[in-house]
C-alpha cells in the first residue's frame, strides 16, 4: 500500500485541477490514450483583427463627413473609384471592397460619408479649393485629389496642419509616415496625408514587369529574377546584362526593328520611366537642419554614378528599344504582345492592359544602384492622390474627421489591401505565388520625394539635374547642379518664409 501511494503521488502532482473547478474529479483507472493538446495556428497574413487607435463605442450620432474628390461623378475615373467611392456590387472585388469599407466605417462611428465630385480638370479643383477657403465656406471637410494638383496648396495658407489629427496614429502600418513627412515644409507640420485609403498611389508606384515565357526561353528558371530581388543583387548592372542577352533578330532582316525580340521597352522622351529609375537608386538629395529648415544638398558622386549607369542602360545596350509611345497610351500593349523581356512602368498596368495578357509575367521593384544599397526604393508618382483638410474646418469637426480617416485607412489595411495584394497583384493578374514575397518588398519600399513633388518651388532641380541628363543622353550633372542649386534653395526659402507670415 505504501509503495503504491508513493508511485501515485508524482502522477497527481503533474495534473493539477483547474482552479475554477469546485469539485474533485473522480479518478479514472481505465487505460486510455494520452490526451491530445489543442493548438491554434494563426495566419501571419491575417490583418482582420489588428486594432486601431479609435476607441470602441465612439459614436458621432449621424454626423456627416463631406469628402471632395476629383471627378465629375459621371464615370469610373480611377481616383474616385480606388480611393473614395468604390462600387456597389459590380463584380470587381477591389472596388466593391472599398464600397463595403465605407459602409463599415459609417456603421462603426455612427457617421455618414458623403463623397462629392468636384471637377475632373486639375486647374478646376485648385480654383475650387481656393474659392471655398477664401470665402470661409465649410462645405467640405476632407479633400482627396491628385497629388500634383494638391501640391500647389502646400505653400499656401489654405490647408490645416494635421500633425495632431485626433485619433490618428501615424506610426501604424496603414499610414505612409515617411511620405507624409517628405511633403512637410519643416518635417513637423503636416498638410498632406497618405495612407492605404489612397489606393491610386499604389497603382502609380513604380514596378518592373518581365515576360516569364521569354525569360524561360533565354535563361531557364522563370522565377530567377525573384531570387535576385530577395538576395539583394537586383541592380542596374544586372538588368543591363539580362537586357543585352535578350535581343534576337526575330524577323531575320538584319536590323533591330519592330518584330524583333528586345530586352527592354524604353519610352523615348518620357520622363516617367527615368524618374522611377532615379528614385530606385536611393540618392541623398536633401535633409532638415536642427531648426527644421529644408536644405537641398545632393550626394554629387552618387548622382553622377546613377546617371552614368542609366545612360549606359538606355543608349549603350543592344537589347533596348526606345519608342515614342506614351506610357499611358500604348506602352503596356506593346509589352502584352510578347516581344519585350522587361517593361519599366507602374503597378497600375496590372489593372489595365495586363488583365488580358496571355503570357505569364512577373513583377519586380526598380533595380538598386549597387548591391551595397541597403533597400529598394519604389517611387509613388505625384500623379497619385493626397488627402488634406481645408483651413475652414473647426476644431470640433476635426475629431470626427480624425476618427473617420484613421478608421478608413485602418479598415483599408485590414480588408481592402489583402484583396489588392492577393487578388489584383499576386494571383489573379500576376499569376504566380512566388511574386508575393517580392511584391511585399515593393509595397514596403514606397517613397515620396520632396523635390519631385515640390518641383515648382525648387526651380525644378529634380528634373534639370537628374532626369534631363538621362533623357538627353548627356551627363552634364555637375554644371547643371552648380547652376541651379543656389536658385532652388532661395526659391524654397522665399516661398516658405512667405507662408510663415
Amino acid at each position: 500500500m505504501l509503495l503504491l501511494l508513493a508511485l501515485l503521488l508524482p502522477a497527481c502532482a503533474q495534473s493539477k485541477p483547474n482552479p475554477a473547478d469546485t469539485t474533485t474529479a473522480a479518478v479514472d483507472t481505465t487505460a486510455s490514450a494520452a490526451p491530445v493538446e489543442e493548438t491554434t495556428t494563426e495566419d501571419p497574413n491575417d490583418r482582420s483583427k489588428i486594432p486601431d487607435s479609435v476607441p470602441e463605442g465612439l459614436s458621432f450620432d449621424g454626423e456627416t463627413v463631406r469628402i471632395l474628390y476629383r471627378g465629375d461623378g459621371a464615370g469610373e475615373e480611377p481616383i474616385e473609384v480606388y480611393d473614395v467611392v468604390g462600387t456597389d456590387n459590380v463584380g470587381d472585388q477591389l472596388t466593391d471592397a472599398i464600397w463595403e469599407r465605407n459602409r463599415s466605417v459609417e456603421e462603426r462611428l455612427g457617421i455618414k460619408l458623403e463623397c462629392i465630385p468636384g471637377a475632373r480638370a486639375n486647374s478646376e479643383i485648385t480654383a475650387l479649393i481656393r474659392r471655398v477657403v477664401t470665402a470661409a465656406s465649410d462645405e467640405y471637410d476632407v479633400i482627396n485629389s491628385s497629388g500634383n494638383t494638391m501640391i500647389v496648396h502646400g505653400l499656401s495658407p489654405y490647408l490645416r496642419d494635421v500633425s495632431g489629427l485626433p485619433y490618428a496614429d501615424f506610426s501604424e502600418p496603414w499610414w505612409w509616415y515617411e511620405s507624409i513627412r517628405a511633403l512637410s515644409l519643416d518635417g513637423k507640420a503636416y498638410h498632406f496625408l497618405f495612407g492605404d485609403m489612397n489606393q491610386r498611389n499604389y497603382t502609380q508606384t513604380g514596378a518592373m514587369f518581365y515576360n516569364k515565357n521569354l525569360y524561360n526561353n533565354l535563361f531557364g528558371d522563370p522565377d530567377e529574377p525573384y531570387s535576385y530581388v530577395l538576395n539583394g543583387s537586383w541592380t542596374i548592372d544586372l538588368l543591363r546584362e539580362k537586357v543585352a542577352a535578350a535581343y534576337s533578330d526575330a524577323n531575320g532582316n538584319g536590323v533591330a526593328d519592330d518584330g524583333d525580340v528586345f530586352g527592354l521597352l524604353g519610352l523615348n522622351g518620357q520622363a516617367t520611366q527615368i524618374e522611377h529609375f532615379v528614385a530606385g537608386c536611393d540618392l541623398n538629395l536633401y535633409h532638415y537642419d536642427e531648426s527644421g529648415n529644408f536644405i537641398i544638398e545632393f550626394d554629387q558622386e552618387r548622382c553622377v554614378a546613377a546617371i552614368d549607369k542609366l545612360i549606359s542602360l538606355f543608349y549603350e545596350t543592344t537589347g533596348v528599344q526606345l519608342t515614342n509611345t506614351d506610357i499611358d497610351d500604348k506602352g503596356g500593349n506593346l509589352f502584352v504582345e510578347g516581344n519585350y523581356l522587361f517593361f519599366p512602368a507602374r503597378l497600375g498596368r496590372v489593372l489595365a492592359e495586363f488583365r488580358e495578357m496571355d503570357d505569364p509575367f512577373g513583377i519586380l521593384p526598380y533595380p538598386k544602384l549597387e548591391e551595397s544599397q541597403s533597400e529598394y526604393k519604389s517611387l509613388s508618382h505625384n500623379s497619385g492622390t493626397a488627402v488634406c483638410v481645408p483651413k475652414t474646418v473647426s476644431e470640433e469637426k476635426m475629431k470626427v474627421i480624425g476618427a473617420a480617416l484613421e478608421s478608413i485607412n485602418a479598415e483599408t489595411y485590414r480588408s481592402v489591401m489583402p484583396i489588392f495584394l492577393e487578388t489584383a497583384l499576386k494571383i489573379k493578374y500576376s499569376r504566380d505565388a512566388m511574386s508575393g514575397q517580392v511584391i511585399d518588398i515593393l509595397i514596403g519600399s514606397v517613397v515620396k520625394n520632396t523635390l519631385h513633388e515640390y518641383s515648382n518651388y525648387t526651380n525644378n532641380i529634380w528634373t534639370t539635374c537628374l532626369v534631363d541628363p538621362i533623357r538627353n543622353n548627356k551627363n552634364n550633372f555637375a554644371s547643371a547642379y552648380a547652376k541651379v542649386l543656389s536658385a532652388a534653395q532661395k526659391t524654397w526659402d522665399k516661398s516658405t518664409a512667405a507662408l510663415a507670415k
